[in-house]
Order: structure tokens, then C-alpha cells, then sequence
């Protein structure tokens, strides 16, 4: 299940609002066009949506992406910590599986 992928629906936009970008707090705020809901991020959260919104990846690819760009091990936590946020994320229907 971890090569298939994971998609945003580009018909209904996620609008963006960084605070502290760069510092220890920073945290995202993002808005869905599709569901109308706000929602607020923590850094890597936020790292792993802007992956999914740049085209359809999987958890594998994903993982592999994260870990290059947060410099952290890409272990069995950190694995996790992914597949738990791809879940909530599909919850709030930010994400879905790609056709």
C-alpha cells in the first residue's frame, strides 16, 4: 500500500500563510477552496502536503523526499509519523489516493 499514490484535487485549491518561517515556531495556515475549513500545520506537516500538492507521489517517495529536504532519518518513526499525517490529511479531504 505504501507505493500507491497520493493526490490533492487541483479543481479546489489549498491556499497558503506562513508565520515565523525558518524559526523553530513556524507553523502554516492553510485554507481548502473544496471543504471550506482552515487548518493549522506544524513544519513538517506542512512539508509533507506541499509534496503531495506538487503531483501524485507515494508514501515511499514521499518518505524519501521529507527526509532529503528535513534532514531526518527516515526510520520507523519517522514512517509513522507520515502514514499518520496521509490519514488525518485524507480525513479532513485534503488528500486522496490518485485514480
Amino acid at each position: 500500500m505504501k507505493n500507491r499514490p497520493w493526490t490533492t484535487d487541483s479543481r479546489f485549491p489549498i491556499l497558503w500563510s506562513q508565520w515565523d518561517k525558518g524559526r523553530e515556531n513556524e507553523s502554516s495556515v492553510i485554507y481548502h477552496m473544496g471543504t471550506g475549513d482552515t487548518h493549522q500545520l506544524d513544519v513538517l506537516s506542512a512539508m509533507i502536503l506541499q509534496i503531495v500538492e506538487s503531483g501524485p507521489v507515494s508514501t515511499n517517495e514521499l518518505a524519501r523526499r521529507l527526509s532529503t529536504q528535513s534532514g531526518l532519518d527516515a526510520d520507523d518513526d519517522f514512517y509513522l509519523y507520515i502514514e499518520n499525517t496521509l490519514s488525518r490529511f485524507q480525513q479532513l479531504n485534503l488528500i486522496s489516493h490518485a485514480v
